[in-house]
């Protein structure tokens, strides 16, 4: 590159490495460019504050262990994923207001994709938020409602779409009105829990 006019720069947290580069480089590019290189960090913040966790390092210091960390692995191109958890704990929906998070950090040798390539696509039905009748790990909201409902002196949350309910935190809901009872439909908006399973079939048994 010594007799090459070249340029460096960016995405996000690329074009942060980008600038890092053309400050020490001893061959310098005649230009650099960085698209939105904090954005990174503001989101992961921001999430992080919506959903109340506790990021266990400041932004000034987790941008200079980010630097540390992709000095260390050799290769030039890397997929840097950061990933941050609630914290250590028993396994429960209420949560310590400060709890401190876990930190995870990865770095991995990665070929940068010629972006100008066209690509292949298929549609898809968006429903990352819909597959509540499937057992995961993806507590979030329960823990959400289940602290607000406990800090407020409560010992469960409904969920409501609207003006339809759907479940609790942590537990179905059914409503006895007139002799009959009234419980959402099972479908991608509930888990089919045990306990509604139970219930129904008695209510069927006694009419």
């Amino acid at each position: 590159l010594i007799d090459q006019k070249f340029y460096v720069g960016g995405f996000s947290i690329g074009g942060s490495c980008a600038i890092k580069y053309a400050e020490n480089a001893a061959i310098k590019p005649i230009a650099v460019f960085a698209i939105d290189p904090p954005l990174d960090f503001e989101r992961f913040y921001n999430s992080a504050k919506l959903l109340g966790m506790n990021i266990p390092i400041e932004r000034d210091e987790l941008d200079k262990l980010l630097r540390e960390l992709v000095k260390k692995v050799d290769d030039g191109d890397q997929f840097v994923y950061m990933q941050v958890t609630r914290g250590n704990g028993l396994r429960g929906h209420i949560y310590p207001e400060n709890m401190q998070g876990n930190l995870w950090i990865t770095l991995t040798p990665c070929h940068v994709a010629d972006t100008y390539k066209p690509i292949d696509v298929i549609t898809y039905e968006d429903k990352r938020f819909y597959y509540c009748n499937c057992k995961t790990l993806n507590l979030i909201p329960s823990c959400l409602a289940a602290t607000a409902a406990d800090r407020a002196g409560c010992q469960e949350a409904i969920f409501h779409r609207g003006n339809i309910v759907t479940e609790c935190a942590h537990s179905n809901v059914s409503i006895f009105k007139d002799g009959k009872v009234i419980t959402h439909q099972l479908d991608d908006m509930v888990l089919p829990g045990t306990a509604r399973i139970r219930l129904l079939a008695f209510a069927k048994k006694l009419g």
